[in-house]
């Protein structure tokens, strides 16, 4: 037990960047980590706020139907779901593909430990979202219903027990795409549409529902809210379990709750240890696809072939391509969505009086926001890791190694935002200034956002990571190159309604102003953002 506490203790300080905080001896560093961990308590505390506005609405709606304990039912579900898809996606490269697991293996360690360390910190992310979302839940009934002290004894096990279900189906299908990843080499073709189609399917959902309400009365909206939760309970037991035995008192239902989640879980781990090595190997050995033909040599230019290099490192990560390109993906069925929305409707369902009248304006600032929620280039310096001294050493400007790690987000941002544009003005009719501004604003904030990542990555960079997702998911700059442009877009439309000003002029004020911030990025890049990667 020890041993397992001291290998989760050093992933949590080195992933959390804890140990820099407390031990690096150079001050920058010690400040940028103080710094980090400030912006994501920040960020713990927002979606906290966040979840506990959903649960006072979620509660008075279930309150209405004479059934409080409702809440507890959905956000149970909503709490396995985000689970499930977090640790689909980590599943591959936290428990079989860490960078460190020679190192690992050849310390005076039982194999079981090591593998119970890697399942721990996918346990300890998939807790913190079912007490993101369960606690303020659970704080929502207890206002409304006064429940005596069993309701707490029996909500802190199962609160703990809840993300193990959800968590061994996430490790079962996150290695079988994962396997199958390995077993095509470089096609990642069915992985990707796997993790795509799950994706659509949630966001396709959720604006489903978010129109169904539009339309509804508060009362229609409680009693249909009511029969969502009913057919949740039999899809999803668990969830039903979990309230019957917390809120409703029945120990057979909490007892079986916690057997159901704990006893295939650690039959999982027992397989899973028993088989490690050999499931390692699998996972992490290729062979080749064809046999290798001499034939005529190719050439091309410095910065062509960084940029390929940089697109094959892109798409040869499921993870990769999804969390960066997030926000291209969304730009198109948010602009697709717009072709079959009528604008009163999706008024409507906003909750913004008049927005179909501004819609026209602020559009492009939209799509520049949606568009800008993940910058492939904002951890691409950091995914180099130890490999980083090639690129310093190449024969090659520094500005070139920069150009085409911004290459490849463009690559991935502007045909989304050609696309997405094209959408917005056949559902909207724009003027032909509007028009124009249509595509010039996305394109000139993705360029922003493919410039800002490498600021980002530069300030906060990561090279000592173990594991990818460290760096894609978990990051400074990843975070910061997720948000950055989305609050810049939002800052110039605020700054709009708050003047009262027209939206065409704030959009055209606001296009402008990114092309010029691309040029002092720029700036910045070519003198003190080379001399920083010289550094690094």
């Amino acid at each position: 037990m020890n041993k397992l506490f001291l290998l989760g203790k050093v992933y949590a300080l080195q992933s959390l960047g804890i140990g820099k905080m407390l031990h690096a001896k150079d001050p920058a560093a010690k400040r940028k980590s103080l710094l980090m961990g400030v912006g994501f308590a920040f960020l713990a505390v927002l979606l906290v706020a966040m979840s506990a506005v959903y649960s006072v609405g979620m509660g008075q709606l279930a309150a209405m139907v004479g059934r409080p304990e409702l809440v507890l039912t959905v956000m149970a579900v909503a709490a396995s779901l985000l689970s499930l898809i977090t640790v689909i996606y980590k599943a591959g490269s936290v428990l079989f593909s860490f960078q460190d697991y020679d190192l690992q293996m050849a310390l005076p360690i039982p194999q079981s430990t090591i593998v119970a360390s890697r399942v721990l910190i996918l346990y300890a992310s998939s807790l913190l979202f079912s007490c993101l979302l369960l606690v303020p839940a659970a704080v929502v009934y207890a206002v409304q219903t006064g429940p005596s002290l069993r309701f707490w004894l029996a909500l802190v096990p199962a609160l703990l027990a809840m993300p193990i279900l959800p968590l061994g189906i996430g490790l079962v299908l996150g290695g079988t795409v994962a396997l199958i990843a390995a077993r095509l080499g470089r096609n990642k073709i069915l992985s990707i549409l796997l993790y795509g189609l799950l994706i659509v399917g949630v966001l396709f959902g959720s604006t489903a529902l978010s129109y169904r309400a539009a339309e509804m009365e508060v009362t229609e909206l409680a009693q249909v809210g009511s029969q969502i939760a009913l057919q949740l309970e039999s899809v999803y037991p668990p969830a039903q379990l979990f309230t019957q035995g917390v809120a409703g008192g029945n120990w057979g239902s909490w007892l079986l709750l916690m057997a159901l989640c704990v006893l295939p879980f650690a039959l999982f781990c027992l397989l899973v240890g028993r088989y490690y090595r050999q499931l390692h190997a699998i996972f992490t050995t290729t062979s080749a696809k064809g046999k290798y033909r001499l034939g005529e040599l190719r050439q091309s230019s410095a910065l062509s072939a960084l940029y390929k290099k940089e697109w094959r490192r892109f798409t040869s990560s499921t993870l990769y391509i999804f969390n960066a390109g997030m926000g291209a993906l969304m730009l198109i069925l948010l602009c697709g969505a717009l072709l079959f929305l009528p604008q009163d409707q999706l008024e409507a369902m906003m909750g913004v009086p008049g927005l179909a009248g501004m819609l026209t304006g602020i559009c492009p600032l939209i799509m520049a926001a949606v568009g800008g929620m993940g910058a492939v280039s904002s951890c691409s310096i950091s995914l180099e890791g130890s490999h980083l001294w090639i690129l310093q050493t190449l024969p090659v400007r520094t500005s070139q190694v920069f150009a085409s790690k911004a290459l490849v987000n463009l690559t991935v941002l502007v045909p989304a935002c050609l696309i997405g544009s094209t959408m917005a003005g056949m559902a909207l009719r724009p003027s032909p200034a509007e028009w124009v501004l249509f595509y010039l604003t996305p394109l000139a904030f993705a360029l922003v956002t493919s410039l800002g990542g490498l600021v980002c990555n530069l300030l906060f960079p990561k090279l000592d990571w173990q594991s990818e997702v460290t760096v894609i998911k978990q990051s400074v700059a990843s975070f910061l190159g997720y948000f950055t442009t989305p609050l810049l877009a939002a800052a110039f439309i605020g700054l709009g309604f708050a003047l009262h000003l027209s939206m065409v002029l704030v959009t055209a004020v606001a296009t402008a102003a990114a092309v010029l911030l691309c040029l002092v990025i720029w700036g910045w890049l070519n003198t003190k953002g080379a001399r920083i990667f010289t550094q690094l």
